[in-house]
């Protein structure tokens, strides 16, 4: 841990720091306990700062009013760093030396790959400059979101294994790959399917997006394609520069990308465009 002497102009410019997204500024009477809440959501967003010695700008008087020892901070730093779960790594901790006015404990958060939770297993994110708790399927798209689970490893249990093996995509692409593996044991090996705690064998949804016939009716997400086509070279548009209406491609993913691509070269293929006088060309 650095212990850094702050200059005047340092001073005057954290006493104009502005709480937002990525900076929370407390008192040193905040519980450690409350504080982990803001640690917990910059690590699980996009990471941040967290000022402990500074009073807020409503106060009236000296608003530095720091730890008179760095060892006052202990709880916090303890609490932060030991009790949030999992550990939030690389951490960046220093004290700022501000004289007869104390320490202020300054803390640089990463953002994590990973989910963090209090003490108390609460989520939090960070948004605009608040720390919002969040539960269930936000918690679930934050681990997306960061990698920690892959959304196509997902089991879906209402598909049985046989629906896919008797899928003729399934069929083709292992023509195609020139493969002596029986169908169920080339989707366990591609781990493309899941045994369940009763023994059966269930496709992910990688495994549906691949080779179900029809996966736009076996996941409750939406993986279908929709192309517009758009009467403007504005990046932004607006509804009246829709030419028709969208299409949308449904089907198995392979399938989908093939179409898509013939769609647009088909728009393509008859298309005019301005030239720098005006001119159609």
């Amino acid at each position: 841990m650095e212990i850094r002497k702050i200059t005047s102009k340092e001073k005057k410019k954290l006493l104009e720091l502005q709480e937002d997204h990525f900076h929370e500024i407390k008192s040193i009477r905040i519980k450690p306990s409350d504080l982990q809440k803001h640690f917990v959501a910059f690590a699980n967003a996009d990471g941040g700062e967290i000022y402990i010695g500074i009073e807020d700008k409503k106060s009236t008087g000296e608003r530095i009013i720091g730890f008179k020892n760095i060892e006052d901070a202990n709880d916090i730093i303890s609490t932060l760093m030991e009790t949030t779960k999992p550990s939030v790594e690389n951490v960046d901790i220093e004290f700022l030396d501000f004289g007869k006015y104390g320490f202020v404990l300054h803390l640089l958060i990463p953002k994590s790959p990973r989910v963090h939770y209090t003490a108390n297993e609460e989520c939090y994110i960070r948004l605009n400059a608040s720390s919002k708790k969040i539960k269930g399927e936000k918690i679930i798209k934050l681990s997306y979101s960061k990698g920690h689970y892959n959304y196509e490893k997902v089991s879906i249990q209402e598909v049985e294994i046989d629906d896919i093996i008797t899928s003729r995509y399934l069929s083709d692409y292992m023509k195609r790959v020139e493969t002596s593996l029986s169908e169920e044991k080339f989707l366990r090996k591609q781990k493309l399917v899941q045994r369940s705690e009763n023994g059966s064998y269930h496709p992910n949804v990688g495994c549906i997006l691949l080779f179900d016939e029809e996966p736009q009716a076996s996941l409750d997400t939406r993986c279908a394609i929709k192309v517009y086509r758009l009467r403007t070279t504005d990046t932004e548009y607006k509804r009246e520069y829709l030419e028709g209406k969208p299409i949308t491609i449904n089907g198995p993913i392979e399938q989908q990308i093939k179409k898509a691509i013939e769609c647009v070269q088909n728009f393509i293929k008859d298309a005019t465009y301005q030239d720098q006088v005006q001119n159609y060309v």
